[in-house]
């Protein structure tokens, strides 16, 4: 659906069009090499696991909502009503 709405659009006018289409995967390399696993002990392991779980935790308290390396972008008015029932 974003690719139908936003592919040879303008983001500003005057601005150029910009072209959006599936991403395209590709191995680098002719052969495959595979990750290595770290071995992780049982504390580190319990430490990683609340890290996690406290990042993807509903908190209330906006000063640990917008941690550093969040950016939010707002496009205001980058659609029409029309377009959008469309």
């Amino acid at each position: 659906m974003a690719i139908e709405m936003l592919n040879e659009s303008e983001i500003r006018p005057g601005c150029g069009r910009i072209s959006v289409q599936m991403a395209e995967f590709q191995q680098k390399g002719h052969d495959y090499v595979p990750k290595k696993k770290v071995k992780v002990d049982k504390n580190e392991a319990i430490r990683i696991r609340a890290e996690q779980e406290r990042q993807l935790a509903w908190e209330d308290d906006l000063e640990t909502q917008h941690e550093q390396g969040l950016r939010i972008i707002v496009i205001e008015e980058f659609y029409t009503e029309r377009e959008v029932m469309e």
